[in-house]
């Protein structure tokens, strides 16, 4: 920690972890129990930077403490109207049943949070967000935290000087996720030959 802890704890963070949780965009993993849903269940789309702000909104709500406080919402909204900061929504409908938000630069994706409304939508954001990311040139999520649900999506420890490696091969430029409409039901679709 970095400064006074007096007003907010969160003030000024370092994190950077020995090993760090990551989740390469080609290593994935969309469960059975997802894939059952998005083959049987309602059709879902999933969008890139449609509803930024709501999504951070559905994160910090009822987290107590809030780390996502006010001074940091803003600075991940100045960050999104520039490019940086990312926002993939998952939709049932017209309504927004998950999503994932975090900063892309060059080729790494620094995951900050995820919310779901419906079972699984979380996952899905997960997966649709490391399909975008592909797209766009992503090697990797950045998955900080280590935990049982992000290690079922894929993620696994690595030494933080190969996670540096990554994040020096394309540490300029933004990572442009595609805005497209899409069906969440393509996650599970063979690839094309």
């Amino acid at each position: 920690m970095v400064g006074s802890d007096g007003d907010d704890p969160f003030s000024v963070a370092w994190w950077s972890p020995d090993p760090r949780l990551v989740m390469k965009v080609e290593n994935i993993h969309v469960g059975r129990n997802v894939r059952k849903q998005l083959r049987r269940g309602p059709e879902w789309t999933t969008t890139a930077d449609h509803s930024f702000q709501r999504v951070a909104e559905e994160c910090r709500g009822g987290r107590e403490p809030r780390w996502l406080t006010d001074p940091l919402l803003e600075s991940l909204l100045a960050l999104h109207q520039m490019g940086w900061a990312h926002s993939i929504e998952v939709w049932e409908g017209l309504d927004l049943v998950g999503g994932a938000f975090g900063i892309g630069i060059g080729t790494a994706f620094s995951g900050d949070s995820m919310f779901n409304r419906r079972p699984n939508a979380a996952r899905v954001a997960v997966a649709d967000l490391a399909t975008r990311c592909a797209l766009a040139g992503g090697a990797a999520l950045d998955a900080q935290w280590d935990s049982p649900f992000l290690r079922s999506l894929g993620a696994e420890l690595m030494p933080r000087r190969h996670y540096l490696n990554i994040l020096a091969a394309g540490s300029s430029g933004q990572l442009p996720l595609s805005r497209q409409v899409l069906p969440a039901r393509r996650l599970i679709e063979p690839a094309p030959t």
